[in-house]
Parts: C-alpha cells; structure tokens; sequence
C-alpha cells in the first residue's frame, strides 16, 4: 500500500496457491516470506522465499525443500522467520526435515538460504498427539535480553543435539544458539 491508502501495483507476486504465514522485511527491501506457497506453472510447494521489492522471487536466494514426514494429512509449512544480526535466518514451523536434514521444527539457515549446521542438529521438536492428529513443530522464536530464546509449539520433548529432554514441553528457554549449554560451560537442559 502506498502511504495515501493506495495499493501499490508494482509490487506483484506469482503466487496462486497457498497460505503466507510469515513476513520478514529486509534492511535492503528484501522479504523473506513463509508458509506454503505455489507459484505459477509449478506443482511444487515452496515453504520459504526470499522476494525481490518489486514482489518477484529472488534467484540468487536457496529455494529449500521441507518435509513433514510424520504426517500425510497436512503440507509442511514455516510459521516463523527470525534474522540473526550475522544475517543467518531462524525459522520455525511444521516439518521435520530441511533439504533432507533433519530439523524438527526449527532449522538455522544462512542468508542465501542454505541449511546450516551451525546450530539446531538433533532432531529437534518431538511429537504430541491431540485427538488423533500428531503435531511435532514450533511456532516461534522468541530473543530475550539476556542472550537466551523461547520457543512454542505443539511438542512433547525437544532434542537440540546436545540435551534430549523428554520432559519438555510446548515451551522451552534455549541458551543461544548453542542451545543445550550456558555462557560458563555449565550443561543446561533444552
């Protein structure tokens, strides 16, 4: 929309299916946009893009592939988008594998959309059953002044490679992005 009210007709995507369930604004007018999407002429679902100011999709950005094996009554899909200040993008969502990594629900990728192994490698969200659906994802990553996150989500046990704790559950405070430890040295629980 243009200040005055108007819609801004220079701004236009490919999009024909689909839901967008996150927007990130870029500091170079970029837009990282999430959910599942389907552009014009393919079949294939895209789960995370990365758009040009004009609305195009951007080339020069790694169009990943996202599954969520666990189910087949639902599309994988991202929920979240999170810009580290490195560039390196956190998203959160309803998948359990990232360009055949597995990431449950939460993945690290740097800022052309490659999949990092910076952080996130073990399996990540567990599953929790509500009334015969199986849910295994989170919705957001949350910083906190101190340097630690939140996530949220529908999971019962969250694994970040480093701790597997089963007790965990819908919530979990992750300290950094080397989430199972504490600044110190000192083991911390996911």
């Amino acid at each position: 929309m243009h200040p005055d009210g108007a819609l801004d007709t220079s701004f236009q995507t490919d999009f024909v299916w689909g839901e967008a369930r996150a927007f990130k604004t870029l500091a170079d007018a970029h837009i990282l946009a999430g959910g599942y999407l389907r552009r014009n002429g393919q079949q294939d679902t895209l789960c995370l893009v990365r758009l040009m100011p004009n609305g195009d999709v951007d080339p020069a950005f790694h169009l990943s592939t996202f599954e969520a094996s666990w189910t087949t009554s639902s599309a994988p899909l991202v929920r979240g988008i999170h810009v580290l200040n490195d560039g390196g993008i956190v998203i959160t969502g309803f998948f359990d594998h990232v360009d055949g990594a597995v990431r449950g629900g939460i993945s690290l990728l740097d800022s052309n959309g490659m999949t990092s192994t910076d952080a996130f490698h073990g399996s990540g969200c567990g599953p929790f059953e509500y009334m015969g659906s199986i849910n295994k994802s989170s919705r957001h990553f949350v910083p906190r002044p101190d340097g630690s996150y939140y996530i949220h989500g529908a999971y019962h046990g969250y694994d970040d490679g480093t701790t597997n704790d089963t007790t965990q559950r819908l919530v979990s405070r992750l300290y950094g992005l080397d989430v199972g430890w504490k600044k110190g040295g000192r083991k911390q629980g996911g």
